[in-house]
C-alpha cells in the first residue's frame, strides 16, 4: 500500500489574523506544476513552508499573486518577485513575510522532468 506524504504545510505565524496550517498531497511535473494560495488577511505575515518528496525532486516557488502571471511566464528571471524559493530539492523549508492585504501563491513543479509526489 503506498503511502502519501504530506506535500505543504503552511504555518502562518505572528500577528492578530487567521492562522493557517494547510496539508496537502500533489502530483506535479515540469509540464504540469501545481499551485496552493495563501488568502489575504490584514496584517502582515511570516509564512514557513515544508515540502518533501516522495522520490524525486522539485523546485518550490513563493511569491505574491499579484505577480503570478509574471513569474509563471519567465520563472527564470523572476528572481526579484520571489519571497523565497528552493530547487532541485528533495525537501524543502522555505520562510517569507508576507505583506498586509496581499495573497500569496507556492508554486511547485518537478525538477527532473518526471513524476513526483510532494
Amino acid at each position: 500500500m503506498r503511502r502519501a506524504m504530506p506535500f505543504l504545510l503552511l504555518v502562518l505565524m505572528f500577528g492578530c489574523g487567521p492562522k493557517l496550517n494547510d496539508q496537502s498531497t500533489l502530483q506535479v511535473t515540469a509540464a504540469e506544476p501545481q499551485a496552493k494560495e495563501v488568502p489575504a488577511i490584514t496584517s502582515s505575515q511570516k509564512v514557513n513552508i515544508s515540502a518533501k518528496a516522495n522520490g524525486g525532486q522539485f523546485d518550490i516557488y513563493f511569491f505574491l499573486k499579484k505577480d503570478q502571471t509574471e513569474v509563471e511566464n519567465n520563472l527564470a528571471k523572476a528572481g526579484p518577485k520571489l519571497l523565497a524559493t528552493k530547487l532541485k530539492a528533495s525537501e524543502a523549508e522555505l520562510s517569507a513575510t508576507v505583506p498586509a492585504n496581499e495573497a500569496a501563491i507556492v508554486l511547485i513543479h518537478s525538477a527532473d522532468g518526471k513524476k513526483v509526489e510532494v
